[in-house]
């Protein structure tokens, strides 16, 4: 379901903002192509052209041994780029300013085959001179409305007036090409992000009715215990308090075991039997997100497989202490006959680390205990190769990291089996600092 998110702005503000890549997956891969496009098109060959040409030059200075030459060079060329790009800005700026759209277009291409396109004002501006020019270009409207957005909110200062303007195009162009589904998806996002904003409620609400709150999946699950199934609608249900999603579902058969529960803006049935089909009703007025109601009764079909062929059995008793009795209890699922071969393995043949346990965090100058479980005496404890001197009757051994790293721990027993773990010591921790992954806050 996507999600809201928010960001502190350098003004101590908050941001409402949109996950735009969870509402709308594979729209970011195609928008960065898009922009890619842009960037390596004939329009700026002149510009790479004169950029390769001063690389070599630069390189012909330093093989001379002409360092001072280099960096002239080098100092002229991005002097030569930066005039460029802002040429190219203010002559696209102009165009659009004026209202002249298709040179406002072409200008905003030609600044963009320049590089260095982070301002989110380029894509904003390009997206709205493609739209007023009149040309069935929806996907470039989409894909620079969506570069403005993500532009902006990687800006250190955002500018706010771009963010709810920019997914209001995006939406549109969404609408314009007849892809509701995720206009209903942005709009439930956008929704989510500006709550108090009346006018995306209202427009969320119109979408999902005029379009449809329709079934938009059902997956099935057979071989969980007890079964699962679960419907995705094309706008998630109602998350009020007060919501239950049992009290609008009957069954067909009559399923009294069955469970209904609202789950990531759906319904899911826990309970139905494998191997079986089920009609659901959901009755008419089923409450969607923004006030969407479903207006007319609807009967799904709910099919669950067989449960695929298994055997189950406690797999902790596959090693039985010897004080209980030698039996593995095992339960089987559509499986009428079966063949099972039961070895004894003695506990000498398996070798095990019992300590430090995997991803334990240790700490540099800490001493540590590395315990073995299984396997025969003596054993050698190595440490990146090196071995940590230990007492041959024992099981364990103390070692302490040196230093902040990763270290490789290798344990060989009598009989040559050899087991492996990677260890990670982390600096420690002093008086004046506290640290939390990879944040240090200095105290005061």
């Amino acid at each position: 379901m996507p999600t809201a998110l928010t960001n502190s702005a350098s003004s101590g503000t908050t941001l409402p903002l949109v996950n735009l890549s969870r509402a709308l997956p594979g729209l970011g891969n195609d928008a960065e192509t898009y922009a890619s496009n842009l960037e390596s098109s004939k329009l700026g060959h002149r510009f790479r052209a004169a950029g390769r040409a001063n690389d070599q030059a630069i390189r012909a200075a330093l093989k001379a041994g002409d360092t001072a030459k280099a960096a002239r060079l080098q100092t002229q060329h991005e002097a030569w780029k930066k005039q460029q790009r802002t040429h190219a800005l203010d002559t696209a700026e102009k165009a659009y300013a004026a209202g002249d759209w298709s040179s406002a277009v072409a200008d905003y291409q030609q600044r963009i085959g320049l590089g260095h396109n982070g301002n989110p004002q380029i894509w904003w501006h390009l997206a709205n001179a493609i739209r007023n020019n009149g040309a069935p270009f929806e996907k470039d409207i989409a894909y620079s409305a969506y570069l403005a957005y993500e532009r902006t909110i990687q800006q250190h200062k955002a500018d706010v007036a771009i963010l709810l303007p920019a997914l209001n195009l995006l939406r549109q162009t969404l609408a314009a090409r007849g892809n509701h589904l995720a206009e209903i998806h942005l709009l439930e996002a956008m929704y989510r992000a500006y709550p108090a904003d009346t006018r995306i409620a209202a427009d969320l609400k119109k979408t999902v009715m005029t379009y449809g709150f329709q079934v938009q999946s059902v997956t099935p699950d057979a071989n969980q215990f007890p079964t699962r199934t679960c419907v995705k609608f094309t706008a998630p249900l109602s998350d009020a308090p007060d919501f239950h999603a049992s009290n609008w579902v009957t069954f067909s058969p009559a399923r009294p075991h069955a469970a209904v529960v609202r789950e990531n803006g759906g319904i899911c049935v826990t309970g139905l039997p494998a191997g079986s089909s089920t009609q659901m009703h959901i009755r008419a007025g089923l409450p969607a997100i923004a006030g969407a109601v479903m207006t007319a009764a609807k009967s799904i079909t709910l099919t669950l497989p067989n449960r695929s062929p298994s055997i189950i059995s406690d797999t902790g008793r596959f090693i039985i202490p010897a004080s209980l009795p030698p039996a593995v209890g095992f339960s089987s699922v559509n499986i009428s006959r079966v063949k099972l071969q039961i070895n004894r393995v003695p506990e000498r043949t398996l070798l095990e680390i019992a300590a430090p346990p995997p991803g334990a965090q240790l700490t540099a100058g800490e001493p540590v205990s590395i315990r073995v479980l299984g396997g025969s005496r003596p054993f050698h404890f190595l440490v990146d190769g090196r071995p940590i001197p230990s007492n041959p009757a024992l099981r364990s051994v103390r070692w302490t990291p040196s230093v902040a790293g990763f270290y490789h721990l290798s344990i060989l027993d009598a009989n040559g089996k050899l087991v492996k773990r990677a260890l990670r010591a982390v600096p420690p921790i002093s008086a004046g600092n506290v640290e939390w992954g990879s944040t240090t806050v200095a105290q005061k």
